[in-house]
């Protein structure tokens, strides 16, 4: 198929800067590349503010008075192009090439002869239609002679290439033969500067460094209101333009290498050696970049083959010593692993055949420290679409079996975001269903938002009626039915069981409203960061879940919290059932495992924070004589302070920090060792860099998605490469890039673009795309039915926040824009990698916001950056010694403190009664005061922090409780109507500092760092 000129100009763009090879992804990946460029570069049916928005050299005096304008759109017409050259004799041939739009003009014979000219409106002519308007645009190149490097060093070459307008006159003829109309078609003329320099790089011989300058400096009338001529600018801007440099007797340097980044500087392009040569250097405004894949090593026997026996199982558990081996046989607990792995094996059936090496291996050394009774910290470094989440549901599970001293609540599970919760709450229900089949009694429980907001009404026993579809779990997990929908069973007013609406398989084991969680103690608690700290700070009678003596129903399994004014009596009554329930009821849940994904993105307060309330989590264990020794499990990538981070967050210093696989085992080496293998054939992701150039960020978003998905559309209808190729792998288009994603960082954006970008379309005469926002606004039935558009590709562009951006998996999202660099390099990488996770590569469109430093350095910097990604990502800046977060947090730490005596003295919820108790009894006054210090303290603090700490406590507890005398109320309400809680890690709060300096005599005779605290004013 002949090609135009635009399309030309984007495979060049393309061919240049990538291997290709004869692959059907790769097939498929350069074409939708192409059709992005093809209408980033150049639109027939735009005018000047759409026609082209990467690419174009606008002429200099349109430059200048849009610089006057003074708005905050990009509007170059100077490329500058700089490279590293070594060979003394070396020469340099220049070509620019551009494309230059024809003017369709029309004009008409009045009867007195002159031929005026006419509107853009179709003019009609014996039942004929004309109209004027652009047509396929003009190729040109310019191009210099060999360029000696010698004698650039003494004289600079310097060189205007002038073309005159061109322009053909065609007659439009009536019936009777006589000229009425005419067509004009018109290329205007052009004036092109061409500079080029070279310097010697100081003393390293045969080294130059040579610039490259082009410049559009026709002229152009500044007449009109704006105060330009739109139609001016238009004819007079070259469009889809790039430099190629031809080198001969002298070789190109890598120019993504340190001494090119310190030495030159690129402006509005970017060169990099041709892929197609050599000898040829390609510079371009546009950036497109392949990043290799990684894939998993596999491992060589299938799941169901290792699970056939116990003797199978133990035969592949090479990590495990012998005398961990025979512990499991002697003790019984092998049977218990076999019918997990076996749990495993059914409820991925279909879906996973073998395991990946890491993840087995991963799992093997959780287990041994569990055997050996070592608590500490796995980290588990893979990239995204690994199978992490498999590692982290198995742990959670084997910690229940493994271990003699757990029971109830054993496992916190937490993923950032509340999407990201609710999807891997589904994916577990049907692990926890065959788990139940074989005989482990074990629940799982869902816990996330406050009982009052939309997103938590949904699952409310409150809300919920009988029949009600339970969306959150997508199918039935009985692998003779899967029926997709399942309902709501109400036993009782307060317990609400998922049922299949098909096969009525009922799963009470699955815990879904925060109510049920908190009443019947699952085993694993999947939730979100906050509500898991909310409900420890906030909510004495949820302690349940944190260790607190409770009784458990005999009949129905609730809890009931033993914080209350019976708590002396021997027998209270089931809150559920109303069964009876004596001393012998009493247990407790022991927490001993937390699970947290993405470790790196925890930074500043937020992680600060959550490292204090992890801490505080031990203490309340301590106090509740959980046995001491708690067991982490997460994922990170590699940061510069990987350690530091890892003991901030949970108080393990290196020596009990496990990561796996280490640096040097990820990749396969000769031997066969290693756990991932790079892929040469096949990639993970495409970028593409487009810097928006007369437009801004938003136009740029909006017309790149409106092509696109125009694009698709026709592409579903005819039998061309994308559909073609993808059948060849077995997709569908809406299998494979059904829905574009739009990444925001701000919710004000996403609001805006979701009416714009449909707007947008139909202006453009495209059909309206299906958009929707995502965002934590949303309930979680509005998530749910987002979650459903996009699986059942009925949603055209979605546009997210950080709600979908790390973690959540969704077949057809591969097709990601950026409107503007993420804050971190780590969130550019977590929400990239929510693309390309199947068959097919991910198409990363990274929209750059003009005049923004980040955005600025990244594109200067970007095959630099993305070549070793892992090593841009930012120190994560996590101190819980920071004064700052400890402020925040000691209001939260003393009230939970406080709260756990209460399940000794239920009087001990109410404000009054805690001044006047820790104003006598000097003793628990001290043990509390001890243990809020030791959440913070750290084995690295000096003594001056360890001593400001104390200061800072003691000050804080001075506050508190001198401010509780009088209040007869909860502490809780007490304090939430100060806002002293801090009542998220996220949201921004402010804290009331209490004025009044007042002695409390219970801490004259207590002292901080072997001193006695000193009065002083606040």
């Amino acid at each position: 198929m002949t090609q135009t000129a635009v399309q030309k100009a984007a495979t060049e763009t393309i061919s240049h800067q990538v291997k290709s090879n004869a692959s059907p992804e790769m097939k498929v990946v350069d074409e939708i590349t192409s059709a992005v460029l093809t209408a980033s570069m150049f639109d027939h049916g735009r005018d000047i503010r759409y026609a082209g928005i990467t690419d174009v050299l606008f002429p200099e005096g349109y430059t200048f008075v849009r610089r006057k304008l003074g708005r905050n759109i990009t509007v170059p017409s100077v490329h500058t192009t700089e490279f590293i050259v070594d060979g003394d004799d070396g020469e340099l041939v220049v070509e620019f090439r551009f494309i230059q739009p024809r003017i369709r003009g029309l004009r008409q014979k009045y009867p007195d002869g002159r031929w005026i000219r006419l509107s853009s409106r179709p003019f009609v002519l014996d039942g004929n239609t004309y109209q004027a308007g652009n047509e396929e645009p003009s190729e040109k190149m310019i191009t210099t002679g060999p360029l000696k490097l010698k004698d650039l060093l003494s004289k600079k070459y310097k060189k205007v290439f002038a073309a005159k307008k061109e322009r053909v006159e065609e007659l439009i003829k009536d019936s009777k033969d006589k000229a009425q109309a005419m067509f004009v078609r018109e290329v205007a003329e052009s004036k092109i500067e061409v500079n080029v320099a070279c310097r010697r790089l100081g003393d390293k011989e045969g080294r130059y460094k040579v610039s490259i300058r082009i410049q559009n400096v026709i002229p152009i009338k500044l007449s009109g209101v704006r105060p330009y001529n739109a139609e001016e600018v238009m004819k007079k801007s070259l469009f889809g333009a790039y430099t190629l440099v031809k080198s001969s007797k002298c070789t190109l340097l890598d120019t993504g290498n340190e001494e090119a980044m310190r030495e030159c500087a690129n402006l509005s392009t970017y060169p990099v050696k041709s892929s197609k040569s050599s000898d040829t250097l390609f510079s371009s405004p546009v950036i497109v970049y392949d990043y290799p894949w990684f894939e998993p090593i596999n491992m060589t026997t299938s799941l169901k083959e290792i699970v056939a026996d116990d003797k199978t199982l133990l035969s592949h558990m090479h990590l495990l010593d012998k005398n961990e081996v025979s512990v499991l046989k002697k003790s019984g607990k092998l049977a218990k692993i076999l019918k997990v792995f076996r749990a495993l094996a059914e409820s991925t059936e279909g879906k996973v055949d073998r395991l990946y090496q890491f993840q087995w291996d991963a799992i093997q050394k959780f287990i041994k420290s569990l055997l050996k009774d070592d608590p500490g910290v796995l980290i588990i470094r893979a990239p995204t679409n690994s199978g992490k989440s498999l590692v982290f549901y198995t742990c959670s599970v084997l910690i229940s079996v493994l271990r003699d001293d757990v029971k109830g609540t054993a496992t916190f599970i937490t993923f950032p975001t509340r999407a990201l919760n609710s999807q891997q709450f589904s994916e577990m229900v049907s692990f926890f269903y065959h788990l139940n089949q074989a005989g482990i009694n074990i629940k799982l429980g869902l816990y996330m938002g406050q009982e009052d907001d939309a997103a938590v009404k949904i699952l409310s026993t409150q809300y919920v009626k009988e029949g009600d579809e339970i969306a959150i779990i997508e199918r039935c997990p009985n692998p003779a039915c899967h029926h997709d929908k399942i309902v709501a069973t109400k036993p009782s007013e307060n317990r609400l069981i998922p049922m299949c609406e098909e096969c009525k398989t009922t799963l009470p084991y699955i815990l879904l409203t925060n109510w049920e969680t908190q009443d019947f103690c699952p085993e694993v608690v999947v939730g979100t960061p906050d509500k898991i700290v909310n409900s420890l700070t906030h909510n004495v009678y949820t302690h349940t879940l944190f260790g607190a003596p409770c009784k458990k129903c005999p009949n129905c399994g609730r809890h009931y919290p033993l914080c209350l004014k019976d708590q002396r009596e021997s027998v209270a009554k089931c809150r559920g059932c109303g069964t009876a329930l004596d001393n012998s009821t009493i247990t407790r849940s022991t927490p001993r495992l937390v699970v947290f994904d993405e470790i790196h993105t925890l930074t500043g307060t937020q992680g600060n924070l959550l490292g204090h309330f992890l801490a505080l989590l031990k203490t309340v264990g301590s106090i509740y004589d959980i046995p001491r020794g708690f067991w982490y499990v997460g994922a990170t990538a590699t940061v510069a302070n990987q350690e530091e981070l890892v003991s901030n967050l949970t108080g393990y210093e290196k020596d009990k920090q496990t990561v796996f696989p280490e640096k040097e085992e990820f990749l396969k080496k000769s031997d066969g060792s290693g756990y991932f293998v790079k892929r040469d054939d096949r990639i993970r992701h495409r970028y593409v860099i487009v810097e928006p150039l007369g437009v801004t960020t938003r136009g740029s978003v909006s017309q790149l998605t409106s092509s696109l998905h125009s694009f698709l559309d026709n592409a579903r209808k005819m039998e061309g490469i994308v559909k073609l190729e993808l059948a060849k792998k077995g997709l569908t288009i809406d299998e494979a890039y059904g829905t574009q994603t739009v990444y925001v960082l701000r919710k004000d954006d996403g609001r805006d673009l979701e009416k714009f970008i449909p707007d947008f379309a139909h202006g453009t005469g495209l059909r309206r795309p299906k958009v929707k926002f995502g965002s934590g606004d949303l309930s979680s039935s509005q998530l749910v039915q987002l979650n459903r558009a996009v699986k059942e590709h009925s949603l055209d562009v979605l546009l997210v926040t950080q709600i979908y951006g790390q973690g959540v998996d969704f077949p057809g999202l591969n097709i990601i824009h950026f409107f503007g660099t993420p804050r971190s390099f780590i969130e550019l990488a977590q929400v990239v990698g929510r693309t390309g996770r199947g068959d097919v590569p991910g198409l990363v469109l990274l929209h750059l916001v003009p005049q923004i430093p980040r955005d600025e350095w990244v594109y200067q910097n970007f095959r630099y950056m993305i070549g070793d990604l892992e090593a841009h990502y930012e120190p994560t800046p996590i101190n819980v010694a920071n004064k700052y977060a400890i402020s925040l947090s000691l209001p939260n730490v003393f009230h939970t403190l406080i709260m756990a005596r209460a399940y000794e003295d239920h009087q001990m919820r109410y404000a009054d009664y805690v001044h006047g108790r820790l104003n006598t009894d000097k003793a628990l006054l001290k043990d509390i005061l001890e243990e809020a210090i030791g959440v913070y303290e750290r084995p690295s603090m000096t003594a001056v922090e360890k001593k400001e700490l104390r200061t800072m406590a003691f000050m804080k507890a001075r506050e508190m409780i001198v401010d509780f005398a009088g209040s007869k109320i909860e502490t809780i309400k007490h304090l939430s109507a100060k806002d002293v809680l801090v009542p998220t890690l996220r949201e921004k709060h402010k804290v009331i500092r209490y004025s009044e300096a007042v002695r409390y005599s219970a801490l004259d005779g207590l002292s901080a760092s072997g001193e006695d605290i000193v009065e002083a004013d606040d």
